[in-house]
């Protein structure tokens, strides 16, 4: 299995831009309520990783945890699966230690909790 990220650090401004798109400080809101709902504290934004695995292309966002009892970082995102968007929050940690292991670790356990 192949794995890329490229990462971009974005500035601190109201309207994030990066490679010709813009982040919406909508979306970075609702990944942090997720985070705020899945794992209880509050976070921050640090920057936005470009990962490609083999099920899922897109932007990982990374948020620095606040009052967090285990973790210091979460990689989040969001995709759109049918007709309702899901968010994902997950704690970085002994078995996931960058956003593409984030992905994998989300798409494994799908895989997982799949009925055939």
């Amino acid at each position: 299995m192949r794995t890329a990220a490229r990462v971009f650090r974005l500035p601190a401004a109201d309207v994030r831009r990066y490679d010709r798109r813009i982040m919406d400080e909508a979306i970075l809101e609702a990944l942090r309520e997720a985070i705020r709902t899945v794992h209880g504290c509050d976070s921050r934004w640090v920057e936005s990783v470009s990962v490609k695995e083999p099920y899922w292309t897109g932007d990982v966002q990374v948020f620095r945890l606040i009052g967090h009892a285990t973790a210091d970082r979460c990689y989040a995102w969001s995709q759109q699966a049918g007709r309702e968007r899901r968010h994902h929050a997950v704690l970085h940690g002994a078995t996931v230690g960058n956003a593409s292991q984030a992905v994998r670790a989300t798409i494994a356990a799908r895989e997982r909790t799949r009925v055939f």
